[in-house]
């Protein structure tokens, strides 16, 4: 028995349980913005949702993998993330 984070990159070597109580949640990234940044930039509502469509459970648990287990910079990381998903050439 251990406590681990649903996308850490060791839970791959793990059996998990699942309860029916959906306690656990999961650590996806969500934007944070003043109103006033948004009014002045409303883009961004439609940039935050293209990231969330591709920044899924599965993705993060390879990215925190990226950083934890391979030793790769977290802005390697993320570099590879955008890169791969086209939002970066």
């Amino acid at each position: 028995m251990g406590n681990i984070k649903l996308t850490g990159a060791s839970r791959a070597a793990l059996t998990l349980l699942r309860g029916d109580r959906n306690f656990h949640i999961t650590q996806l990234a969500r934007l944070t913005t003043r109103e006033q940044v948004y009014q002045e930039h409303p883009a961004l509502s439609d940039i935050a949702k293209a990231l969330g469509a591709q920044l899924t459970e599965d993705t993060v648990i390879e990215l925190n993998g990226m950083v934890a287990l391979q030793r790769r910079r977290p802005e390697e990381a993320a570099a590879h993330f955008l890169r791969d998903h086209g939002f970066i050439a």
